[in-house]
């Protein structure tokens, strides 16, 4: 997971897709309370707070009613983290997780 942003009253995260043929960066949708999630998730600081450090975000691939398993790396470190997100967000998060062919991104802005 890359970004989350406001857009002409619409809102909209990114994330980038680890598959074998190659690594698409996509724009989707998300609900008011998706995109305040996201952004939640993209602020999480669990080895230092200081700005400028380059952390990333992963889907782990755990989910619960409510919760998305999220790995956050900063370098060699890393942590798994349980993630309260709307429904709609754990069910965005989960379809990613699972997708394995470019081809179903096809519907999606690629950017």
């Amino acid at each position: 997971m890359i970004d989350a942003y406001e857009r002409e009253g619409r809102f909209f995260g990114i994330a980038r897709l680890d598959l074998e043929a190659k690594s698409p960066t996509v724009e989707f949708g998300l609900t008011l309370g998706g995109y305040r999630a996201l952004k939640r998730i993209l602020s999480l600081r669990p080895f230092d707070r200081m700005l400028g450090l380059k952390y990333r975000y992963f889907v782990a691939g755990s989910f619960g009613k409510g919760v998305a398993g999220i790995r956050v790396e900063l370098g060699m470190a890393a942590k798994n983290l349980d993630v309260k997100v709307p429904q709609e967000l754990a069910s965005n998060l989960l379809w990613f997780a699972r997708v394995d062919n470019p081809k179903a991104l096809t519907h999606l802005t690629e950017v």
